[in-house]
């Protein structure tokens, strides 16, 4: 149930968690057993699908000088409520926190790209904050698609673009800002799709092109201003 990673084996660090490391998908199963993780600090990379389906894994320490944390990492940890990201991380990764039971998230100003999924299906998120003065650039396709209880963003000014459904079906989603001086360039194809809360929302200046369907079944939209 719990499993204490050594910083070192024979006198050599342990830097790499690797490739489906705690996963049992590859045999068809989940892993119903490893509820809590303990990560030293010497760990800089976590591959991809190291944690998939761990789905009652509850505790997660993330070690502060991690650089780098692979695609579908912690994918379909239903658990898994809280995370701490590290300031040292400069890209979240495909679909590396997508299906957890997260509820509140903060994305140190270092994350310069929110790839594909990356918080896909967390229906339990209500809270997403961005640090000061974040070097965020993109937020990709279907990044916060289906987090049902989210209630409002705010982008940050460096970001230019929205990508295709990047806030699909958040269906409690009322209010979306963007930070003085934006960026932004494109709202992408469905970016705010089936966002049935969302009443009002202002565009940046700086905005070159709205894809298509971007707003599709917003029934509530009221109000929309350039």
């Amino acid at each position: 149930k719990t499993v204490k990673i050594p910083e070192a084996i024979d006198g050599i660090p342990v830097k790499v968690i690797g490739e489906w490391a705690f996963c049992k998908n590859r045999i068809g199963k989940k892993n119903r057993t490893l509820k809590k993780i303990v990560i030293p600090e010497t760990i800089e990379v976590i591959k991809e699908y190291a944690f998939r389906d761990c789905v009652v894994l509850k505790s997660v320490n993330l070690p502060q000088n991690l650089k780098r944390l692979e695609e579908n990492a912690f994918y379909q940890c239903e658990s898994l409520k809280t995370i701490k990201i590290p300031k040292t991380i400069e890209i979240l990764s495909n679909a590396c926190f997508a299906h957890t039971g997260l509820r509140e998230v903060f994305i140190p100003k270092n994350i310069r790209k929110i790839e594909d999924s990356a918080f896909c299906l967390c229906v339990d998120l209500k809270k997403v904050t961005f640090e000061k003065n974040s070097k965020l650039e993109s937020i990709g396709w279907q990044a916060f698609d289906t987090c049902m209880k989210l209630t409002s963003i705010k982008i940050p000014s460096n970001v230019k673009v929205l990508e295709t459904e990047a806030f699909c079906f958040c269906g409690d989603l009322k209010k979306v800002t963007f930070e003085k001086n934006s960026k932004l360039k494109e709202v992408g194809y469905g970016c705010f799709q089936y966002c049935d809360n969302l009443t009002t929302i202002t565009i940046p200046g700086t905005v070159k092109t709205i894809g298509n369907y971007a707003f599709e079944r917003n029934r509530n939209l009221k109000t929309v201003i350039f």
